[in-house]
């Protein structure tokens, strides 16, 4: 009888850290690819890199994890964080051949070029800590915290993470109507719109994985990859850990 209650308890407690990870609320700007895999709905793009340059002095990873490491992950005040930082010198200085693009209004939403997967990586863990912090500003209690993971990780799908999103979502039939002065396409011009896949186009950009080489085939049609360059783009997987 013991055996029997101890198997039940294992198993209720196994089906309730389960479920638990699977009713957690849609890391941001995810889709559901499996119960602990979540990804982008496109590639990051300029407003979204240029967010993560803009503040990369203030929240830094290395201040985030400090931050989080000695306080409640709840309850925490928004103003320490904001006004947002405006020093571009770096980023002027990186892609000045580019700057009308990625800076201009008009081009917001065109997926982020010119970036080394390097750099793919840095926004990527700067991510990571980003979204655990803003999931302690927006819930107010223990309990509201418990409606988001508790741990996870952003960072570049593997190739076969790609092949399975490409499978499960398909390509688009037409690319989203864009600039006819740019070469390759937005993925999407609007944001607060739920979309129910993630975006992919093909000849349109490669993009960086977490193996060796990008993933899908380029408007220039090139082969090689030299990082940076105008032809490859990237957008993160969500990781679920607990």
């Amino acid at each position: 009888m013991k055996c029997v209650l101890t198997f039940l308890f294992c198993f209720v407690m196994t089906q309730v850290l389960c479920q638990n990870i699977k009713d957690y609320k849609n890391p941001p700007g995810t889709i559901k690819l499996n119960d602990s895999l979540f990804i982008d709905v496109a590639p990051v793009d300029n407003l979204m890199y240029l967010e993560y340059f803009q503040n990369h002095e203030r929240l830094s990873t290395k201040k985030m994890d400090i931050f989080l490491k000695n306080s409640k992950n709840y309850g925490i005040n928004r103003k320490p964080f904001y006004p947002v930082i405006e020093d571009l010198d770096y980023f002027k200085f990186r892609v000045s051949n580019i700057l009308n693009y990625s800076q201009h209004p008009k081009f917001q939403r065109y997926p982020a070029i010119e970036i080394t997967k390097t750099e793919a990586e840095s926004y990527c863990e700067w991510r990571t800590k980003a979204v655990l912090l803003n999931y302690a500003i927006i819930s107010k209690t223990a309990k509201d915290r418990m409606k988001y993971a508790k741990k996870l990780i952003y960072r570049l799908p593997t190739k076969d993470e790609f092949l399975k999103a490409v499978e499960v979502f398909g390509y688009l039939k037409k690319p989203v109507k864009g600039d006819d002065s740019i070469p390759f396409s937005p993925y999407r011009l609007r944001y607060k719109r739920k979309y129910k896949r993630s975006l992919f186009l093909k000849n349109n950009l490669s993009e960086y994985t977490i193996d060796s080489l990008p993933f899908g085939n380029n408007w220039r049609n090139k082969t090689t990859f030299k990082d940076p360059n105008d032809y490859t783009g990237f957008r993160c997987v969500c990781e679920i850990i607990e």
